[in-house]
């Protein structure tokens, strides 16, 4: 039995939503991103939501570095700061 398939099982059952969002997008407003985390939290997500103040639209580092550690806390491997997996 692969030991994380607990993780993979869990992660089915209650899916890691992440919203990474501005106060002043033009593309996505900041209401409908707060709308979209709601109702996922609602149907029992763990949702993690960000505002970036006065930021574009664009992705920044942070999340990028946050999604890599969501895939790595669910996967158990590590990766270096290129993004390469080193274990696992």
């Amino acid at each position: 039995m692969n030991p994380h398939e607990g993780q993979l099982v869990a992660l089915c059952r209650r899916p890691l939503i992440f919203f990474g969002t501005s106060d002043v997008d033009s593309f996505i407003s900041l209401s409908r991103v707060q709308e979209s985390a709601a109702i996922f939290q609602q149907r029992g997500a763990l949702v993690t939501e960000r505002i970036y103040p006065g930021r574009e639209n664009i992705v920044n580092g942070g999340e990028i570095a946050f999604a890599r550690t969501l895939l790595q806390q669910v996967s158990g491997s590590s990766t270096d700061s290129q993004g390469e997996t080193i274990n696992g």
